[in-house]
């Protein structure tokens, strides 16, 4: 018979939890949520294993799962500061992330994560967009020009290792009018 666990996970050094389950030793396995799995990527794997339940079939650790979501309220529980205290994206339901949604909630679930990311890019290129703009207003001019000297020769060589059809390409769209402005390149 299969044991379904459902435990918390505490990093040691962050304090940030992750809600998860495994049918296999949860003391040795790390968990599988993206946001909890790059946590542990950057801040290292030392962490905390509490067992909440042992179930003996998948409804049961979905009921208790979808329990202890709501009662810790693991999507949007946030510390003092704004901080995420829970690593999880969704309610933990035993389907390791997949769902029993229909084709098209999952298409309109899709849509919506596309223009949020979309948002959210373009406000970060904003902001490091400012940031470059800033630091080269504080430069002196010897080293605002070993700055350009540098960056002429990173699009150099960015252009030196484009295929003939790529700078075509580019090049037409140039003479169209149809070139972005990399945001990279201030």
């Amino acid at each position: 018979m299969t044991i379904y666990t459902l435990y918390i996970k505490t990093h040691k050094i962050t304090g940030l939890k992750y809600l998860g389950q495994t049918k296999e030793n949860a003391f040795k396995y790390n968990g599988s949520g993206k946001d909890w799995k790059s946590h542990l990527k950057k801040y290292g794997k030392e962490h905390y294993t509490e067992i909440l339940r042992e179930c003996q079939s998948k409804e049961e650790l979905s009921n208790w799962g979808r329990y202890y979501s709501q009662y810790y309220n693991i999507i949007n529980a946030q510390d003092d500061y704004g901080n995420k205290i829970w690593a999880n994206r969704i309610p933990e339901t035993g389907t390791g992330g997949q769902s029993n949604l229909s084709a098209e909630s999952l298409a309109k679930r899709s849509a919506s994560a596309k223009v949020a990311w979309t948002r959210k890019t373009t406000e970060d290129k904003d902001k490091r967009s400012a940031n470059i703009r800033a630091a080269r207003a504080n430069m002196t001019p010897e080293a605002k020009a070993e700055h350009s000297a540098l960056m002429s020769a990173s699009l150099q060589a960015v252009w030196d290792n484009r295929t003939p059809e790529a700078k075509a390409k580019h090049s037409a769209n140039i003479r169209a009018g149809k070139a972005r402005r990399n945001s990279s390149f201030p």
